[in-house]
């Protein structure tokens, strides 16, 4: 056989195995979506004559360290982890391919999703004032938080009068010659809420 026939045959036959290698198309999760379940049903498309499928996941906190590394086989078109992707926020790198000798490394990929299982954090409620001499702000605990930001605004200039953390439902105020905003906002750990804000008047 002419030597350019077998060239021609080689390369047809390796330009075949880079197809079957080549990433398959992800149906489920949406690339560059953000999904709130740690161990995510990973679907694609079924490639005509694969019977199996190699599935690389790298999770990280987004620039930062690796949290979790799979690399599995399968005979499905979908996947769901054996083990958490995180235990709150991670950026996800996800490849699945044909499972041949030469698959692409997922190491130059971009993130494909992100998830976020960070604990919420709700607004304080029922916010009040009490004590005329030594004012104290009382407010019902938010479901979650470990403690409270407390801050006193100048309701004329919005100066920072004061501002400290407590762990419990409640926090001396100071006793100004002038009307406040009062600013109370939960922390979850390292999870920030919404303030809840209320009205000192002028201490007399």
């Amino acid at each position: 056989m002419p030597r350019f026939v077998l060239a021609l045959a080689a390369a047809c036959s390796l330009a075949h195995a880079h197809a079957e290698c080549a990433p398959v198309e992800i149906l489920d999760p949406v690339r560059n979506s953000t999904i709130h379940s740690a161990r995510p049903d990973i679907r694609w498309g079924r490639l005509s004559g694969v019977k199996a499928y190699r599935v690389q996941i790298e999770s990280r906190v987004p620039e930062g360290q690796v949290l979790e590394r799979i690399d599995a086989r399968v005979g499905d078109t979908r996947f769901v982890p054996p083990r958490p992707l995180t235990d709150r926020r991670a950026a996800v790198k996800l490849l699945v391919t044909a499972d041949c000798p030469e698959s692409t490394s997922i190491a130059a990929h971009p993130a494909w999703f992100f998830i976020d299982i960070a604990p919420k954090c709700s607004a304080v409620r029922g916010l009040s004032f009490s004590g005329e001499s030594a004012p104290k702000a009382e407010w019902l605990r938010a479901n979650g938080a470990t403690r409270y930001e407390v801050e006193a605004y100048s309701m004329a200039d919005g100066r920072l009068i004061t501002r400290n953390e407590t762990t419990l439902p409640s926090s001396d105020l100071p006793r100004v010659a002038a009307a406040l905003v009062i600013a109370v906002r939960p922390r979850c750990e390292s999870v920030v809420g919404e303030a809840a804000y209320g009205f000192l008047p002028a201490s007399r």
